[in-house]
């Protein structure tokens, strides 16, 4: 949606030019990753991106902004960029597979949840970070943005949750899962 791109957008133009620290929920997961190839889903301006590309994996940063993606590309060229609507399911079903993909303070829709397992190899990841309901209830943050108790476990067939964790971090409530492709 332009609108949202739009929002993204200005909020890139306002940013400091210094970039936030990676999720400490990824680093903490690094030996899990499979394979060499990540996709950075909505990677915003690639604060997850760039620390995976300083760990020697081949990163791709997919995002609506294209000034959080200027942003990315100022410093790191090594970091493959795609500027894409996640709401354009047709698109998104024509990028390649990774070995791994990456999800940070961002919920997918249903459906973008269910084709994601199309876009891993075999036995690859998905690494999911995002706000947990609590944040609703307890910080009055939009429920819409937050993920339910289970919420994406049994969505689809094609993968499973290896991991979960509820933590509260830097005063956030947080949801930290891994999910695995069975096939």
């Amino acid at each position: 949606m332009k609108s949202d791109q739009t929002k993204w957008d200005f909020k890139y133009l306002q940013k400091a030019s210094i970039l936030s620290k990676p999720d400490q929920f990824f680093c903490d997961s690094i030996k899990l990753f499979c394979g060499n190839t990540i996709l950075d889903l909505a990677g915003g301006d690639g604060k997850n991106s760039i620390y995976f590309l300083q760990s020697n994996f081949d990163v791709t940063l997919l995002d609506i902004s294209i000034e959080g993606i200027k942003r990315v590309k100022q410093n790191y060229l090594e970091i493959k960029t795609i500027q894409m609507d996640l709401d354009n399911l047709n698109l998104v079903a024509q990028l390649p597979k990774f070995d791994n993909i990456i999800i940070s303070y961002f919920k997918p829709s249903y459906d973008l949840w269910k084709l994601l397992p199309d876009l891993l190899n075999s036995k690859g990841k998905i690494f999911f970070h995002t706000f947990h309901i609590d944040q609703h209830y307890q910080k009055g943050f939009s429920k819409r943005f937050c993920l339910e108790n289970n919420e994406f476990t049994y969505l689809s067939k094609e993968i499973k949750q290896v991991q979960h964790n509820k933590a509260e971090i830097d005063g956030n409530h947080i949801d930290c899962s891994i999910f695995e492709k069975i096939k």
